[in-house]
């Protein structure tokens, strides 16, 4: 079968017609998610785009392979998001979403080819340990090869804690240390200023894991970067505010500032206390994100270098063979470092203009290309 873009279809020789593209949809179950891809989403701006797309949903809380070879058309392409499952692997639903995604998986050799979100990523990217060793080969490669006007790339040093065999001090990355769970899920996070506040925080907490992350100064502010084949997209937001001291009033403000908890020195609590704060929360006190391409010249971000960005984007690229991830990136204030702190595949390319008019070309040329290898 050879897929031909004509207008605003896609031409099927196998069948001598024009029809829309095909687009089958698999995403672990998350009420919070706001990015969607369903056929009111496309119909409703259907005008406004490339091509004609249909998109099918599979429900992956029940029997995927039945559902899949139940379908009437054949997908063209397959985009699957797991994130959420992979992170909530405890959860039942999530247990079971992940077991019926398993099982198409490994039963499908279609449904692999036609999949655009390598799953051997999610693996990597639910997971903060992993995630971190990954980035930090990418920044690794991004400094060797590309050309970033002597500003380095980088991540931030870190270590793993676990409250069976916790870290000994000296091993520490300096404090302060931004205290993050191993699975990407849970949101709630801390600072610690001392060894006092960085185990009361870890034995008090809901998991087991944790990484430790040396904080980077950064003048409050965290860029997102988002990427939908060759184009990259910029917004900024609030982040953690600098810290310039470790008194109580200081911490008392600098918690209130990010709607977090200042837990202070106690009976129970030795040393300097410590921040608990929630991440989501941080996330949305930014409200509406204006993203922009990296090259709009009206775009007014100095402390970013395009190289960098772009350099670190084709390296993610190459490695999976992906097109739409996203990653957050800190710029260091006293020497203008980037460290790339966060990546995820499938962002929701929060205050990108027109995205699903910019993934509906991508699908329209994914569905090309793997219709002119068949």
């Amino acid at each position: 079968m050879s897929l031909i873009h004509n207008n605003h279809h896609t031409w099927d020789s196998q069948f001598g017609r024009s029809r829309n593209l095909q687009l089958c949809t698999v995403f672990a179950v998350d009420k919070n998610r706001k990015m969607k891809l369903t056929n009111e989403e496309y119909k409703d701006k259907q005008g406004e785009y490339e091509g004609g797309i249909d998109v099918v949903s599979l429900d992956v809380t029940q029997n995927l392979e039945q559902q899949w070879e139940a379908l009437d058309v054949r997908p063209d392409l397959v985009v699957s998001k797991m994130h959420n499952a992979l992170g909530n692997i405890d959860d039942d639903v999530h247990k079971s979403s992940m077991k019926h995604y398993s099982s198409l998986e490994k039963t499908s050799d279609n449904f692999n080819k036609l999949n655009i979100i390598p799953i051997e990523c999610e693996y990597v990217l639910h997971d903060r340990y992993s995630m971190a060793e990954f980035l930090k080969r990418i920044a690794r490669v991004v400094n060797m090869v590309g050309n970033t006007e002597s500003i380095g790339c980088s991540t931030p040093k870190w270590l793993t804690y676990s409250k069976i065999n916790p870290a000994k001090p000296v091993d520490l990355p300096p404090f302060p240390i931004v205290i993050k769970p191993k699975s990407t899920a849970i949101k709630k996070m801390g600072v610690a200023f001392d060894v006092a506040g960085l185990k009361h925080f870890c034995d008090n907490s809901e998991c087991d894991d944790f990484s430790l992350e040396q904080y980077i100064p950064h003048s409050g502010v965290v860029y997102k970067i988002y990427v939908i084949a060759r184009h990259i997209f910029v917004g900024s937001r609030p982040s953690l505010p600098d810290i310039d001291s470790a008194t109580p009033d200081e911490l008392s403000k600098f918690a209130a500032e990010i709607k977090g908890e200042y837990i202070p020195h106690s009976e129970e609590v030795d040393g300097t206390g410590y921040v608990t704060f929630l991440s989501n929360v941080i996330t949305n006190r930014a409200g509406n994100i204006e993203a922009k391409r990296i090259t709009d010249p009206d775009i007014d971000l100095p402390d970013l270098n395009a190289a960098i960005v772009d350099t670190f984007r084709l390296a993610i690229e190459l490695e999976w063979n992906i097109e739409l991830f996203g990653f957050d990136v800190l710029v260091d204030k006293n020497n203008q470092t980037h460290y790339v702190v966060d990546c995820n595949a499938l962002p929701g390319y929060k205050g990108v203009p027109n995205f699903l008019g910019h993934m509906n070309k991508l699908f329209i040329r994914h569905g090309i290309r793997k219709g002119l290898q068949e």
